[in-house]
């Protein structure tokens, strides 16, 4: 980890994580053991981050992607070492506002890394994401999340851990290496379940976790992401990626919403879920799509509040819907857009999907139709 982010003496770093999130172990100990500085805002300084990178010349962060979006893209492009993403999947619009150009020359780098827990935080990391001349082709394809760092890891079937998965075929993370914890405290149970001892593909006995991440490895080894087991929603018996119809979501927010010097809404953090509604035996379901009106960030766990869509968001979110069908099955596009003041998150920093569904929490069903159901027609 420490010859992969290039820690020194010289290192200042940004430690937004809160202290329940592993990565904030990995932020003190790799930065202070290497005698570099850790630059922690108080609660009031969270909400002018911009301002406290400058004034404390933050030049690392390991933040998820939600937290940086927050960020002006121009202060780490022109501050910042490295910027490493972590703890939630990254869409390309995101890659594409802070990504330095190819060919531009300064030591900026933006990465992407990934690990659990039980593996000492971090175990794969991307190589550096670029941005080519045309301002839209990226140096990484999405889903990528790199080669191992600090470990082994072996790509198993997904049905029977025991086969290796053919090369280049989709199948579930195995990790292996001295980062691997012993298991979980007082839970014998669940620590036989992931971890194991007797895989057949290993020549002797190893300590090794199953992850519940499905991955492939690409053309040049890199692990591009798939899914995690029980990660997509199913709406009226069919399958949905809710990451695939956010990157889908928030790429045609804003090509739509382009012409404005400050977009309308905060494309790049929009979350989609499914509501679920039942009328007497009958289970009604609607993919909603929850957007923040800006990018601005409240405490953890505060939760947010629904807005009204104005006539010029309702014409917008039409457009989208409608755009949306371009690039995803119809059955994918949402078919409501909740408009929120925040999004919310968990003490960890990620997003809380539950609480923006909480948002709706007695509302009607057909007063939700009524309010944010999207007529692509229109």
């Amino acid at each position: 980890m420490s010859r992969y982010f290039e820690m020194s003496p010289s290192v200042r770093t940004l430690q937004f994580n809160a202290f329940t999130f592993d990565v904030f172990m990995a932020d003190m100990w790799v930065t202070l053991a290497h005698g570099g500085r850790i630059c922690m805002p108080t609660d009031e300084e969270r909400f002018g981050l911009n301002e406290f990178i400058l004034v404390e010349r933050c030049n690392f962060a390991s933040i998820t992607p939600s937290i940086a979006a927050t960020i002006d893209p121009d202060i780490p492009r022109e501050h910042f070492r490295r910027l490493a993403t972590i703890g939630e999947a990254v869409k390309p619009e995101f890659m594409k506002r802070f990504a330095p150009a190819k060919d531009e020359g300064n030591d900026f780098v933006l990465c992407d890394t990934w690990g659990p827990t039980e593996a000492s935080v971090m175990n794969t990391g991307t190589q550096p994401i670029t941005l080519e001349a045309d301002g839209q082709t990226l140096s990484q394809r999405a889903g990528d999340i790199g080669l191992p760092v600090g470990c082994a890891m072996f790509i198993v079937s997904a049905n029977d851990p025991n086969k290796l998965a053919p090369a280049y075929a989709p199948g579930e993370i195995a990790i292996l290496g001295l980062t691997l914890a012993s298991g979980y405290w007082a839970d014998e149970g669940k620590t036989r379940e992931v971890f194991k001892t007797d895989l057949e593909w290993a020549k002797d006995p190893r300590w090794i976790k199953l992850y519940g991440e499905n991955v492939m490895r690409w053309g040049d080894d890199s692990i591009v992401f798939m899914y995690r087991k029980g990660g997509y929603m199913k709406v009226n018996g069919l399958r949905i990626d809710p990451g695939e119809v956010e990157a889908a979501v928030a790429e045609t927010g804003w090509s739509y919403d382009e012409d404005r010097k400050d977009k309308m809404l905060s494309w790049s953090t929009n979350v989609v879920s499914v509501l679920e509604h039942s009328v007497g035996e009958k289970e009604q379901q609607m993919r909603v799509c929850f957007v923040a009106e800006s990018e601005a960030q409240g405490k953890p766990g505060a939760g947010c509040a629904k807005l009204k869509l104005s006539a010029e968001h309702t014409e917008l979110v039409q457009r989208v819907a409608k755009g949306l069908e371009d690039l995803v099955p119809g059955y994918m596009v949402p078919g409501a857009f909740v408009l929120v003041d925040r999004i919310p998150y968990r003490t960890s920093l990620k997003m809380d999907r539950k609480a923006l569904l909480g948002v709706l929490d007695g509302m009607d069903w057909n007063d939700i139709v009524k309010d944010y159901a999207v007529d692509i027609q229109a």
